[in-house]
This record gives structure tokens, C-alpha cells and sequence, in this order.
């Protein structure tokens, strides 16, 4: 599945209906194209987004990043808050535009059964999306979405 993100798989939203090279990125974690950097795996570990900014280019600094390589970042499956993200988990609807962000991704070292990406509205509580929105991986180092996995976010 698309959540099964070994820690150093890039995760975007996109605007379109298939996975393509011309869909519009709305909020991504990653560099499309690029190697996996040090700085940004998070292999038995996760990363957790500090604010609501939208990240349509990647920016490492609007993230914790709690990489499992060092033993005090290991995180189980019982270390990651799906559902909840910084405190807020109950938000007022909002009647404008829907602003979606990925908030967390997960690869916990007890398995890969267990890894997730969490997304989050921060004006939107369970507001069905009529949009055309793709949750897409880029893999090895690639600047194309992968054409599989993807979810459609739509509904």
C-alpha cells in the first residue's frame, strides 16, 4: 500500500486523477529525484510535522525528523499518534477550501505491517474530498510519481 514507506520512499499530494509528471504537488515529504538523504530517512523511526504550512517543496525544517538508525529513536508501532497530530485531533468545519497536509509517516521497528501516513485538515473535520487528490510515492531517487501504489483521496 502507499503507507508502506520504509522510511526512505518520498509521499506527496498531488492534484490529478492518474499518478503523472504534471500533476501539481500540494503538499509532499521528500525530494522527487533525489537520493534519500541522511538528514531525511527515518528507517525504524518517523517524521512529524511542526506546523500547517503547506510544503509544496520540500523543506526539512518544517519537520521532526526522528530517524531509527540511533537507538533512542527506534519507534514502535505504540510510539506513533495516528489521529492525533501537535495536540489537535477535533477541528471546527470550515466552509472554504480544503487544506490538507501530510502530518506524520511512520516506519516502526516492530514491522512493516505497522507503517502509515497520516493526513491532516486543518479546517476540515470528516469532510468527504471532491477533489482530485493522489497520495503518490516516488522511489528510487525518481522525479516521476510511481504509477503504483497510490491512493485516491477522493470521497
Amino acid at each position: 500500500t502507499i503507507a508502506d514507506n520504509p522510511g526512505n520512499v518520498d509521499v506527496a499530494i498531488v492534484k490529478g486523477t492518474v499518478p503523472s509528471t504534471t500533476n501539481e504537488i500540494v503538499d509532499i515529504y521528500g525530494v522527487p529525484g533525489e537520493p534519500t538523504f541522511s538528514y531525511q530517512s527515518f528507517v525504524n523511526g518517523r517524521v512529524n510535522r511542526r506546523n500547517s504550512t503547506l510544503n509544496p517543496t520540500f523543506d526539512f525544517t518544517n519537520w521532526v525528523i526522528m530517524p531509527g538508525g540511533i537507538p533512542a529513536n527506534i519507534v514502535p508501532s505504540s510510539g506513533a499518534d495516528p489521529g492525533c497530530w501537535n495536540g489537535i485531533g477535533d477541528c471546527a468545519p470550515d466552509l472554504f477550501d480544503l487544506d490538507l497536509i501530510i502530518t506524520e509517516i511512520a516506519d516502526p521497528s516492530d514491522g512493516p505491517q505497522n507503517r502509515f501516513v497520516e493526513l491532516f485538515s486543518p479546517d476540515k473535520k470528516n469532510y468527504i474530498i471532491p477533489d482530485d487528490l493522489l497520495l503518490v510515492r516516488y522511489e528510487d531517487s525518481n522525479d516521476d510519481p510511481s504509477t503504483f501504489p497510490f491512493v485516491n483521496l477522493k470521497g
